[in-house]
């Protein structure tokens, strides 16, 4: 009996082995060729229409959250300033910083000081980077990429600064992406698709954003997503006042 149950365990085991390693092997794609030149750098410039990136880059500041992880975000594009409020191992951290290395920030409402404000830091722009990306990746397209032209609408595009990672837009007849496949460094399966779902207006803004990303393994979605004219908003707390009036350095200064 035991050898029968050990022997359909083998079996069953062998088998999930069998099927995991034929869905890796025949999921993943090979980048596929492109031309460059014009064809690409007009595809590029329809798509940054599609979703007004004018309007985008004329934004004074900005908040969005990850619904996947409810990581909260608030750019100052005006002062180069970035909140990020998350949560990890069950407490809550609210960390500032800008671009010249000044941080602040609080555990569960308690300041942050040296190792673990940088520590916090380091959590926080890693999560920014990634979160933004995604919420708006074509924010990048012309930002140390090489970009090439698949067939009559999809734009190939390599991140130079993200490890020389590489996707495939591809958009619809208004040259607005409806999904990507990607070859990134930290994925397995190589050419997975995901999808932009979910199109609509930046509130109080003119600039289009996708809120839903859907692959074979998870979704993807984005709340609270909110533009400003201007910011501090007249009449109202700054809310970088700390950043400003007791920031550390990075190194803890």
């Amino acid at each position: 009996m035991n050898k029968f149950v050990f022997s359909v365990t083998g079996i069953f085991i062998a088998g999930i082995i069998i099927i995991s390693s034929f869905i890796f092997f025949n999921s993943s794609q090979k980048i596929p060729d492109g031309e460059s030149g014009t064809g690409a750098e007009n595809l590029r410039d329809e798509i940054e229409k599609s979703i007004h990136k004018s309007d985008w880059d004329s934004m004074a500041a900005l908040e969005f959250t990850l619904e996947l992880n409810h990581n909260r975000h608030f750019i100052d594009f005006n002062r180069g300033f970035t909140e990020v409020e998350y949560r990890q191992d069950n407490d809550s951290y609210l960390i500032q910083y800008d671009k010249i290395g000044n941080i602040t920030g609080t555990m569960n409402g308690e300041k942050l000081q040296d190792d673990d404000l940088k520590e916090a830091y380091r959590t926080a722009q890693h999560f920014h980077e990634t979160d933004l990306f995604w919420l708006n990746p074509f924010i990048y397209l012309r930002e140390n990429t090489e970009i090439k032209k698949v067939g009559e609408r999809a734009l190939l595009i390599t991140f130079k600064k993200r490890n020389n990672d590489t996707y495939l837009i591809v958009t619809d007849k208004q040259m607005r992406p409806t999904h990507w496949k990607m070859w990134a460094e930290n994925m397995s399966i190589k050419g997975m698709e995901s999808s932009f779902d979910r199109w609509q207006k930046i509130k109080n803004r003119d600039a289009w954003i996708s809120l839903s990303h859907k692959n074979d393994f998870q979704e993807i979605n984005f709340t609270d997503v909110i533009g400003y004219d201007e910011y501090p908003v007249p009449g109202k707390k700054d809310r970088f006042s700390n950043l400003i009036l007791g920031s550390s350095g990075v190194n803890g200064d």
